[in-house]
């Protein structure tokens, strides 16, 4: 929840509540108050036993005197106790750590990982520890001010983890346009668990969403905020062995979420309608099935 004072100064509070399948609250984090923080990510381990989430915190002038000033919270996923959190250090040229999605778990349970809006990749291991960062979008200074591309996803495979940044801003004013394209906008990047840099794709246009199986990364692609470029959305399936382009199909308007069959044959994806800056309508709500061996 946000919270605006008489004076325009902004507040987050947050709380994490877990279900019975008959709908009762299990436990609750924390017991008997809400978090000075905004939590917009979570997700547990696939034996439940761990439930991580991210914080973030826009205000930057108050993140020191908050409660809940931790960038990553480990909770035991059968009672909500605390295990731990993590603090992520500020990125240079950076008031803030933010994470649009993310934490997310390996398959086991082993590791955990994120990519920040700063354009940071990281894999903890399960108690929150740093094994590995990776900086995939230096901020780049023009006349002044400083652009980077932010990060959105992580994704872990069986061969590793895939990191995924969007469109450039400016680290001043999110809301503007970027009179430039950073060059790791809009671009997938794939390590080993180790943090070997497997390989780097980039698209057309902001990749909007993430998903894989049996060697296949599928992404949905929608718009580039700088360019405009129209043709750019779609879907696009991946060889994750090399990064090469197994296809891609086209959509009129911006691809929002994808989803890929567990053998790898199909994807489908949502296609929304968007509005240029001259006015015209792009697109239209459609749900799209592609066969991933054919070619658009």
């Amino acid at each position: 929840m946000v919270t605006i004072t008489d004076s325009g100064q902004r507040g987050y509070l947050s709380r994490v509540v877990s279900f019975t399948p008959s709908g009762e609250a299990r436990w609750r984090f924390p017991k008997d108050h809400a978090m000075d923080g905004w939590v917009n990510w979570g997700e547990i381990s696939k034996d439940g036993s761990s439930f991580a989430f991210g914080t973030a915190n826009y205000d930057k002038s108050k993140i020191e005197n908050l409660e809940y000033n931790k960038n990553i919270y480990v909770l035991d996923g059968r009672d909500g106790t605390l295990l731990h959190s993590t603090v992520i250090d500020t990125a240079p040229h950076f008031g803030s750590v933010t994470m649009r999605n993310g934490p997310v778990w390996e398959e086991g349970g082993n590791y955990l990982s994120t990519i920040t809006s700063d354009g940071r990749a990281f894999l903890f291991d399960k108690e929150g520890h740093i094994l590995w960062q990776r900086t995939l979008a230096e901020p780049k200074e023009m006349n002044g001010t400083w652009f980077f591309a932010a990060g959105r996803d992580a994704l872990f495979v069986p061969e590793g983890v895939l990191f995924d940044t969007i469109n450039t801003f400016s680290r001043d004013n999110w809301q503007m346009p970027s009179p430039v394209i950073h060059p790791s906008s809009n671009s997938l990047f794939f390590f080993d668990l180790s943090g070997t840099f497997r390989w780097k794709y980039s698209t057309g246009g902001e990749i909007e969403a993430l998903d894989a199986a049996k060697g296949v990364a599928a992404l949905a692609v929608g718009r580039n905020v700088r360019n405009h470029d129209y043709k750019a959305h779609g879907a696009e399936a991946l060889n994750l062995a090399d990064g090469s382009l197994i296809c891609r199909f086209h959509t009129a308007g911006p691809l929002q979420n994808i989803a890929i069959s567990d053998d790898a044959s199909l994807m489908a994806g949502i296609e929304v309608p968007a509005v240029t800056p001259e006015g015209s309508l792009l697109g239209a709500y459609r749900l799209h099935i592609w066969k991933i061996a054919e070619q658009s």
